[in-house]
């Protein structure tokens, strides 16, 4: 297979014989291909380290205070994730951006006057943010939350919503810069002292510290994202004027608002969706698809959210390089899928036994939503690295019509199955939004830099396709032969997709460099 457009920078063909001949441009491919897989297992680590600490958190924090203390915890977390998303305004993902457009360019003034964009930005929204949940407290506590006497409570969420604003924007500024090791250590550091620091308060104040330990992790993430922000040295001592720094703040606004926007549609469509199953079927079958969904939610933002921590800045700062880009964009498809790949098979193909480990047999009907999902997220994997393109160009009207779109898909599809399958519809619903979505970043994202799929892109999709396809038969005749024909599709296709990612990394001569052996 060709390289996805004319004029782009050499690709594998579909062999993995190297499309040009030549030595340097083959070695910086590797070294690419090397790049992502280092940032994904850096924060891919870093996220593992940081579920394991959560999960012995929640079970000791259940201990301590029971049913009561989780539904309060659940309550003020809810008000503390919708406030911040709004009083953020996409700050993560508008300052990473800039900050790694600075960057690239290597310019010290560039990088000095995004960074002072973005400090001054972080404190107006972390002032109005904060400041509006603590002056509205009374209100939100009595509509919002159905009890008054949370007033105290939600006016301390209004401190955490102002922190969280101001450790976003640190997050960003490390994310921008690219210091992976910084980002991986401010995630572990912070589940770490909230655990530290949250369980001994909670064991001590009981359920009157609840509010406190919710603020704690925007706490933390303030302390932590100051010290890792303060290794990256002083600005320089360059002047920055006014007008440089609203046109900064106006890249902010018309970026940041469609973000904060696109957010928002979509966790309430997410509530729609789960009240529609709710009416319809039931808070039994409501806790079969929270059961599929939360796995289905984990395993792919396990490999996506670990690969976005590197990928994001590198897009941004060649997004104009149309020929980088397209590389870019196509190794970063191609190393989702290998990575995800044997993740999808393995659920899809034992979707049960996962279903009847992390819960029990009582969820059994779950199964059927994830594996549907499991097929959702197969076509999510190759979406989402076109979908940084829209964020790294800044188009974020595009960006906010496409998401919106897919969602109001999603839930208008999950309806009509809802209605027609049952509880398996909620699964079909996901999968019916990346069908819409697929061919909506081909028509929009793509073209803006000339991009189609390069051969190893296909050729991993086509061996995660086949192998799903050969594991209907578990699906649709469930038996102790069907499964274990079902894991060995999914084995062998695991091994296939292995050579595949040790093709691309050139493991052998890596091997060889470190045993001294001539390459």
């Amino acid at each position: 297979m060709s390289s996805p457009s004319e004029g782009s920078a050499p690709m594998p063909d579909a062999g993995g014989s190297p499309a040009s001949s030549s030595a340097p441009a083959d070695s910086e491919e590797r070294a690419s291909y090397r790049q992502i897989f280092k940032a994904t297992s850096i924060i891919g680590g870093a996220q593992v380290i940081s579920i394991v600490i959560g999960v012995a958190r929640t079970k000791v924090f259940a201990l301590l205070l029971g049913p009561a203390g989780i539904g309060l915890l659940g309550l003020l977390n809810a008000l503390l994730s919708a406030a911040g998303m709004v009083a953020q305004m996409g700050m993560g993902a508008v300052g990473t951006r800039q900050i790694a457009e600075a960057h690239a360019t290597g310019d010290q003034a560039r990088i000095a006057l995004a960074r002072r964009a973005l400090m001054v930005a972080t404190l107006f929204l972390s002032v109005v943010g904060g400041g509006t949940v603590w002056l509205l407290r009374g209100p939100l506590a009595t509509y919002a939350l159905r009890d008054a006497g949370l007033a105290t409570a939600v006016g301390w969420v209004g401190l955490g919503v102002a922190l969280s604003v101001a450790a976003v924007a640190q997050a960003a500024l490390i994310q921008g810069m690219r210091r992976m090791w910084e980002l991986a250590m401010l995630q572990i550091g912070g589940a770490v002292l909230l655990t530290v620091v949250g369980l001994p308060v909670v064991w001590l104040f009981g359920l009157a510290a609840v509010p406190f330990y919710v603020i704690l992790m925007p706490i933390s993430g303030f302390v932590l994202g100051h010290v890792f922000v303060a290794r990256l040295g002083k600005l320089p001592p360059v002047t920055t004027t006014l007008p440089e720094l609203a046109a900064q703040w106006r890249m902010f606004i018309a970026f940041g608002l469609p973000m904060m926007g696109a957010a928002v549609v979509g966790t309430l469509t997410t509530l729609w969706i789960q009240g529609h199953i709710k009416a319809e079927l039931g808070i039994e079958a409501l806790g079969l698809f929270v059961a599929a969904n939360t796995i289905a939610m984990q395993y792919a933002g396990l490999v996506l959210t670990a690969m976005a921590g590197d990928y994001f800045p590198r897009l941004s700062g060649v997004i104009k390089d149309k020929d980088a880009a397209r590389q870019l964009v196509n190794q970063q498809t191609e190393v989702a899928l290998l990575l995800a790949g044997p993740i999808i098979l393995v659920m899809f193909a034992l979707a049960p036994v996962v279903i009847a480990l992390l819960y029990s047999s009582a969820f059994a009907p779950a199964a059927d939503v994830l594996r549907w999902q499991t097929a959702g997220t197969l076509l999510k994997v190759v979406t989402w690295p076109m979908g940084f393109i829209l964020l790294a160009e800044g188009a974020g009207r595009v960006f906010f019509a496409t998401e919106v779109a897919t969602v109001l898909v999603m839930a208008l599809a999950t309806a009509l199955a809802v209605d027609h399958y049952g509880i398996a519809g909620a699964g079909i619903g996901y999968f019916a939004a990346y069908v819409f979505y697929l061919p909506l970043m081909f028509a929009f994202a793509a073209p803006r830099i000339g991009l189609r799929w390069s051969g190893p892109v296909i050729r991993a999709m086509a061996i995660i396709t086949a192998g799903l396809a050969a594991m209907l038969w578990p699906v649709l005749a469930p038996s102790t032969l069907s499964l274990v024909f079902g894991a060995a599709v999914a084995g062998a296709a695991t091994i296939i997709l292995a050579i595949l990612a040790a093709r691309a990394l050139d493991l052998g001569r890596l091997l060889r460099k470190f045993s001294g052996a001539p390459s």
